[in-house]
């Protein structure tokens, strides 16, 4: 894993295909950078709150190495993929930014007669064999 580079992630993935998800990956990160982006004032607001945090000081703990996420990083891989770790189909790709960007379809429930209880009454039973302690 730690040898592995761009051009040999190309020939696994195919390097056409590979390159163009990671652009449009590349391409849908810089849209939600934008829309997330935050005024002078909400960022100043911010950065004070930042202040009063413990800062933290983060150890390499893991003693078999980096991370996956770190590596990918250092190979300059971590842009290519999903969370720094994911490679996804065009497919997997098309449902993120369709769910990120609010284009997603909207599934509604079925308001079919049929499909509704009656008086608003939901019918049930037990089985002959539950006991009695367990329907109580």
């Amino acid at each position: 894993l730690r040898n592995i580079t761009v051009g040999g992630f190309r020939k696994v993935f195919g390097s056409a295909g590979f390159a163009k998800l990671g652009e449009e990956l590349k391409t849908l990160r810089d849209k939600l950078k934008a829309k997330l982006a935050l005024s002078p004032e909400r960022k100043a607001a911010l950065m004070e709150k930042l202040k009063l945090l413990k800062d933290i000081k983060h150890d390499h703990v893991e003693a078999a190495g980096d991370s996956i996420v770190e590596v990918n990083e250092k190979n300059h891989m971590g842009e290519m993929l999903y969370q720094s770790d994911i490679v996804l189909t065009p497919e997997q790709l098309k449902a993120i930014e369709e769910d990120v960007t609010g284009k997603r379809s909207k599934r509604q429930a079925l308001r079919l007669p049929q499909t509704l209880w009656k008086d608003g009454v939901v019918g049930y039973s037990f089985h002959g064999s539950t006991s009695i302690a367990y329907v109580m």
